[in-house]
């Protein structure tokens, strides 16, 4: 056997023994999910999206049976009512939906880390938020946590995208490509990053902290740039400056 064969049976060996692992630390990650779902009983803020959701399967809309509105992440509610739907009304049924989201989040984003960071901080990324207690809690709760984690997590790397990822180099760039190169700043990422903005703040919050994050970030390379500590080529910072201004602007708006 020559030595490029023996090369490619490692690499293959590795890649089976390295997707092997990721494979049981995410059926790992399930079990203790999925693991007496249905037996204990709802919890206080569990009962919030359980009687909205009863509420819609009745035709009255995500609302309480005494009357009032409940709209806090109205998504995971109607989540919720197409689980009761389909499955029965149960404390299985409820927390269903959270289940299959948090899951998913692992596997997507341990992908992502994979491809950005390299093989072994995805694994040790993805036994922590596979199995860390925690993140199991709220993982098999009838709240909109998992939801939220996910879309806060996109859109926080959809946005650093917008501003970090270089522009393709193609002979007949597209009109997006075009604005990435003039401007430096990919506007696919930022629609993207925007839209899931939008729908992790209708969730929580806290969102607000992306804000305030990228807001921060872009003034500091901004400032970097114009002090020419940064390869910018617009005395003002770039694209920097322009993130910001519409970040300033955005609640003019």
């Amino acid at each position: 056997m020559s030595g490029e064969h023996v090369s490619l049976l490692r690499h293959t060996l590795g890649s089976r023994w390295l997707l092997l692992a990721f494979a049981a630390i995410f059926i790992l990650a399930a079990y203790v999910r999925f693991a007496d779902l249905g037996g204990p009983a709802f919890l206080v803020d569990e009962m919030y999206h359980v009687y909205a959701a009863k509420g819609i399967l009745e035709g009255r809309g995500p609302v309480f049976e005494s009357g009032d509105p409940y709209r806090r992440a109205v998504e995971v509610t109607w989540l919720v009512a197409a689980s009761f739907a389909w499955l029965g009304e149960s404390e299985y049924s409820a927390r269903l939906p959270s289940v299959l989201v948090s899951i998913a989040f692992l596997i997507v984003s341990t992908i992502w880390v994979r491809r950005e960071f390299g093989a072994l901080t995805a694994a040790i990324y993805a036994l922590f938020l596979g199995l860390a207690p925690f993140e199991v809690m709220v993982g098999r709760m009838v709240r909109m946590y998992p939801l939220f984690q996910a879309l806060f997590c996109a859109s926080a790397v959809a946005l650093y995208y917008a501003l970090e990822r270089k522009p393709g180099t193609s002979a007949n760039p597209s009109l997006g490509e075009r604005l990435a190169r003039s401007t430096g700043v990919n506007a696919g990422f930022l629609i993207v990053g925007l839209i899931l903005l939008h729908l992790s703040n209708r969730l929580h919050a806290l969102t607000g902290t992306i804000a305030v994050a990228m807001l921060c970030y872009a003034l500091f390379c901004a400032l970097m740039s114009c002090l020419r500590l940064l390869p910018e080529s617009s005395r003002w910072g770039g694209r920097y400056t322009i993130y910001l201004a519409l970040i300033l602007l955005a609640p003019l708006v």
